[in-house]
Parts: structure tokens; sequence; C-alpha cells
């Protein structure tokens, strides 16, 4: 991004991350990284004062880290101005382009250069996904994959446990009552059913909170929080919110239902087994699923 301010340098714009969650752990590591090079980098995310925000962009920011509202919001107040930009990266890019942002994305491509450096970084990149991102790239992309022995690390144990789908919350509470994770994640396909399994969990007595993208900002950032410190043993969440979170210390990842995209599936079990830990996955399906859990293995 380039402003006529006192330093007149050519900024970035990490442009976009699924999450406020993951804007700021990405700010984070690039002011870590950057730090004696003089660089500037920003989080602009809602539920934060747009004002500060602005006041640090115009204090000569050289790179922004936004989520796609925030983004958009800054733009059309002139405060970012993309004809300039340099660099356009989509974090999570399997998200981005994913049907909930593709609009917010499409309008902020539109603001930006065309003579821009795209790039986009995903653990997963569903077939879908990367004909989808030939709309935004140039003719000549390239697609860059990090190979890797196994897809699974050798850290986490992985089990799955079949049962009728109206007994599919019974089967939840007997894993957390007979293997008692002292840190777990249950990841769900769907905001209303992180709320009603953290309803139900709540109502049994149950250290619960849940994480969507519908929740407030500051709430999302206390359960965060209290989950690090270990004040909350179990977090409820969606595939989505998850991507910001980096607690080393999980446990037991459970995957209430078989996630929408296979690939996702190695995305949620790589958050336990970390630093060296080992960790353990288990998965509930029901009948209906044994296809989808084949494509898995």
């Amino acid at each position: 991004l380039h402003y006529p301010l006192r330093r007149q340098r050519q900024m970035c714009i990490r442009d976009r991350t699924p999450t406020r969650e993951l804007a700021i752990q990405v700010s984070e590591e690039l002011k870590r990284i950057a730090k004696y090079k003089g660089v500037r980098t920003t989080a602009v995310y809602g539920g934060s004062s747009i004002q500060n925000q602005i006041r640090a962009i115009k204090s000569n920011t050289d790179i922004v880290v936004g989520t796609p509202g925030r983004v958009l919001d800054l733009i059309r107040r002139r405060v970012i101005r993309l004809e300039n930009i340099e660099y356009l990266v989509l974090d999570e890019a399997d998200e981005m382009l994913n049907m909930g942002f593709i609009d917010d994305i499409e309008e902020i491509v539109r603001n930006c250069n065309e003579d821009r450096q795209t790039l986009l970084f995903s653990a997963t990149m569903p077939d879908r996904i990367k004909s989808l991102a030939k709309n935004y790239m140039k003719p000549d992309l390239k697609h860059v994959k990090i190979a890797k022995k196994s897809i699974t690390t050798a850290s986490v144990e992985q089990f799955y446990f079949e049962t009728k789908a109206r007994n599919r919350f019974e089967t939840l509470c007997r894993i957390l009552d007979f293997y008692a994770p002292t840190s777990s994640i249950i990841f769900c396909n769907t905001k209303k059913e992180v709320d009603e399994i953290v309803a139900s969990l709540q109502k049994k007595g149950y250290s619960v909170e849940g994480m969507h993208g519908d929740m407030t900002q500051g709430f999302r950032m206390r359960t965060l929080e209290n989950f690090r410190e270990g004040t909350i043993k179990i977090l409820v969440a969606t595939d989505v919110a998850a991507r910001g979170i980096d607690v080393s210390h999980v446990t037991h990842v459970i995957n209430f239902g078989l996630p929408f995209e296979t690939d996702s599936y190695v995305h949620r079990i790589g958050r336990t087994g970390r630093a060296n830990r080992e960790g353990t996955a288990y998965t509930i399906i029901t009948s209906k699923d044994r296809s989808k859990l084949k494509q898995i293995q």
C-alpha cells in the first residue's frame, strides 16, 4: 500500500486471514521476524477500535494483516489504497475462496493494481479451490507443494467410533468421561452445532466454551486465553475459528463428525501432537460416513 506520507514507502497487505485470531497471530509473527528490519506491521479486524487502527496505518505501516470486512471498511474510507500494492497474500486460501468470503475477496482484488504479485497459502487446497484461484492469478502461476513422507504425524494416534446419529452426543460424553482429556478441541461443521454442543456439555458440568465467527471478538479472545491457561479444558470450534488457535498443549482432538472436505481432517488432527508431544484424535461417525472415512484412510 502506498501513501503520500513522510517516508513514501511501498506497502504490502497480507490480505487476508479468515479469523481475527489468525490476523493477530500472523501480525505478531511478522513483527518478530522483521524486528531488526524496520518493517512496521498493523493488524486490522472487527471488534477493535477502527480509529486506533487508522492511526497505526497512517504512521507509515508497511504490512497490513486484515480480515476482509475490516479491510473493505478501510478501503471505503480511503484509509487503505491498493493502487500501488506490491504483494497480495491470501492466508488460508481454501477458506478465503469459499463462498462465505468470495464476494469480499473479489471486491478487494478489484481495488488492487495489475502489477502486484499474488500469493495463496493453505495447508489444504481442494481441486475446486485451485480452479477458482486461477481467476485471481496470472497465466504463468505456479503451484508449490511441500512434499512429506506421510500426510499425518506419527505422534498422533487416530481412532474412530461408529454409532447411530441419535447417539452421537452420548458417545462424545462417554469419550470425555472415559479418556478424561486434560485439554481437548471438539470440531463441528456448523456454528449451530457448536452452540448446541457447548450448551449441552455445560448442562452436564463440563468445563467447556465454544468459538465461531458469530461470537464477539472480546468473547473469543477471552475464551482462547482461558483455554491456553487451562481454565477451560474443552474448546468446541468450527474449522474456520480454529485456524487462529495455536496451543501446544492440546492432548486430544475430537471430530464430532467428519469434515466436509477430506483434507480438513488432516488440518484438524494437527492441532494435537505438537511441540514433541504425543496426541490422540477421535472421530465419531455414523454408517453413512463409511465411504468418506475410507477416503481419509
